[in-house]
């Protein structure tokens, strides 16, 4: 099985505080890795570097042609309508929207939301449109920024169901979250983000740390 991402060493800093302290992951095609740690640890430092929006020191090989991503951060045209961003989205990256996109839409019951404007929706059926948009051309490797951040019980469990059809259908995903509780499940491989470092350990670890303070 090949690797679909090598970072090696990679340190980023601000303002003279090193954030990313020799950072080294390979990340293998199929597998569903989750990177955890607290509000400010540098999880999003980590993926804009990986994403090129962010310069670093160290090596980063992507070998993939398709990246989807989801942001913490709105990503849509909010005046346009769900069905228009995809449509502008798929056009910017020279691919068909296929049947698959349909079908994803009724998974997360946005079925009854596509002819809306973004800028009308509720934050929960916001962020259901922004990875939509993430999985247009059918992305070899998926990078969601905390996708169930803000969101509202059936919205979270939509998109866990559809991030777990992602990793049944074979999706390589590279997953950060603050949510080791309902996350973790999902993972083949759990890592920590701490003093700017990756640290490998296990959900049954994590949640552990986490109830006792740790």
């Amino acid at each position: 099985m090949g690797s679909v991402l090598k970072v090696e060493n990679l340190r980023k800093s601000y303002g003279g505080k090193e954030v990313l302290r020799g950072v080294n992951l390979v990340l293998k095609r199929g597998e569903t890795v989750c990177i955890l740690g607290r509000n400010g640890a540098g999880k999003t430092t980590l993926l804009n570097s990986i994403l090129g929006t962010t310069s670093c020191e160290g090596r980063i090989e992507v070998k993939v042609n398709k990246v989807g991503f989801l942001s913490q951060n709105p990503a849509l045209y909010p005046r346009l309508t769900v069905w228009e961003n995809l449509s502008l989205f798929s056009a910017l990256m020279g691919v068909e929207m296929g049947s698959e996109i349909s079908e994803l839409v009724e998974l997360l019951g946005m079925s009854g939301e596509v002819n809306k404007r973004v800028m009308d929706m509720s934050h929960g059926n916001a962020k259901k449109a922004e990875l939509l948009c993430a999985l247009v051309g059918d992305p070899e490797l998926l990078i969601p920024d905390e996708p169930l951040v803000s969101l509202d019980y059936d919205s979270r469990n939509a998109v866990l169901k559809l991030l777990s059809r992602m990793k049944e259908s074979g999706k390589t995903m590279l997953i950060v979250t603050h949510l080791p509780e309902v996350m973790c499940p999902l993972c083949d491989r759990t890592y920590e983000l701490v003093d700017g470092r990756l640290r490998e350990t296990t959900c049954e670890n994590t949640l552990k740390e986490n109830k006792n303070g740790g």
